[in-house]
């Protein structure tokens, strides 16, 4: 094992996952040692909550619950909701990584295998008639998928980088509606006045949460492209949770994910979560580093999360320069039209205050396109 690529992996994580737009699936393409990518993924699931406090953003994979857990955390503070996101996730980790059974992936995908264009045609229906704005989201569902198509079809998988950037990281950091940039201040003063709702943790209901997030983590790796904890939530859980109890879903079942789709990789060499290209084989040495990396970041957190300085302008610019050159070299020139388009698509929801999971239309309506052998 390369110690000094492990160590690096762990200090980077912790100084650029609570920046947006670095998300680990962006380092795939600089094709870094597999001890780098274990003990980042491990310090990035912990840190990447603190987007929320600092910029008020979250990655991709969690972008739909920001709204919640920047409520919670307006309330009750960010230490708190640290605590929460972290030790769901530890207890997300060490279970999916303890109850998984060699083989069970693979078992469980060839029995629905024969289905899943049919799920993911019912996710894709249910999505719309859960949301607040039925008609926008369906709209706003429908331009990202024909997106995502588009840009699928001309640079493959190298898309998602300019997609995702533009879509989740551009379109919350450079907001073109001045009037959606105001109504957001104001909200977060309006919120800023409940202070101290939240004045006790119960938790047993945050232990069933984070339990129940591992067995929707396994769903969720079997079923292309809803990846998204906050997806599986809307879909399969017929009443909502909140609070403290839905940070504890959400965390657990980011991490169990994480797990899953090693396996996944390595049985059938679907890769649910990007990163886990990175990995030639799935060895205990290395979800083991990913777990002791998580409980150090976690330590790490605990002391320091609350003396963290909130949003620097400078980050914005950052943040654009990063995802455009690294679009670039990724995928040439066309991946920068792929991030402008993205960028406006992602305003779009923010202006039309649709929840977030619409933008995932990116990638399920080609996934259902594909399963259906719609155009392609």
């Amino acid at each position: 094992m390369d110690v000094l690529f492990a160590v690096l992996g762990f200090i980077l994580a912790i100084l650029l996952s609570s920046l947006p737009g670095f998300h680990i699936n962006n380092l795939l393409p600089l094709k870094l040692p597999e001890e780098f990518m274990f003990t980042y993924a491990g310090a990035y699931l912990v840190f990447s909550v603190v987007q929320a406090f600092l910029f008020a953003f979250l990655g991709p994979a969690e972008v739909s619950a920001l709204p919640y857990i920047l409520r919670i955390i307006r309330q009750d503070g960010i230490k708190r909701t640290f605590i929460v996101h972290s030790l769901s996730i530890l207890l997300g980790l060490l279970l999916a990584t303890f109850l998984y059974t060699n083989g069970m992936y693979s078992l469980a995908y060839t029995y629905i295998k024969p289905y899943l264009k049919y799920i993911l045609l019912l996710v894709a229906l249910i999505l719309p008639i859960k949301s607040k704005k039925p008609l926008s989201y369906a709209v706003i569902f429908l331009v990202s998928g024909l997106l995502g198509l588009g840009s699928l079809s001309c640079v493959g998988n190298k898309a998602f980088l300019p997609l995702f950037g533009g879509m989740f990281a551009l379109a919350y950091l450079w907001p073109l509606a001045k009037q959606n940039s105001s109504e957001r201040e104001q909200g977060s003063k309006k919120e800023k006045t409940e202070e101290g709702n939240i004045k006790s943790l119960k938790w047993p209901k945050i232990i069933a949460s984070a339990i129940l997030g591992v067995a929707l983590g396994f769903v969720a790796t079997l079923l292309p492209s809803i990846s998204s904890p906050s997806v599986v939530a809307t879909v399969f859980l017929p009443l909502p949770l909140s609070g403290y109890s839905y940070v504890g879903l959400i965390g657990s079942t980011v991490a169990s994910e994480y797990i899953y789709s090693l396996h996944s990789w390595n049985e059938l060499k679907k890769a649910r979560v990007g990163w886990v290209r990175a990995i030639k084989r799935v060895s205990l040495e290395g979800m083991t580093l990913l777990i002791i990396s998580a409980a150090l970041a976690f330590v790490l957190g605990f002391f320091v999360v609350e003396r963290l300085p909130q949003g620097k302008e400078g980050i914005k610019w950052i943040t654009l320069l990063y995802m455009a050159a690294l679009s670039f070299v990724n995928a040439g020139f066309i991946s920068l039209f792929v991030l402008a388009a993205a960028w406006l698509v992602g305003e779009l929801a923010v202006i039309k205050k649709v929840e977030k999971t619409a933008l995932l239309g990116s990638i399920i309506l080609p996934t259902l396109l594909l399963l259906w052998h719609v155009f392609l």
